[in-house]
């Protein structure tokens, strides 16, 4: 499914899961999101 990992807004988000769903769900297909807090304190920040 990812081919671009960055996802820049909700609408883009949606647009992309909209596109991949038309050929790519199937019944069992197990749909989840998750939502990260403070991710900025988790990534490493130069300077």
């Amino acid at each position: 499914m990812t081919l671009k990992t960055t996802v820049t807004s909700g609408f883009e988000l949606v647009k992309y899961v909209q596109e991949w769903s038309e050929t790519n769900l199937r019944q069992d297909t197990l749909f989840c999101s998750i939502d990260v807090t403070d991710l900025y304190t988790m990534v490493p920040q130069i300077g």
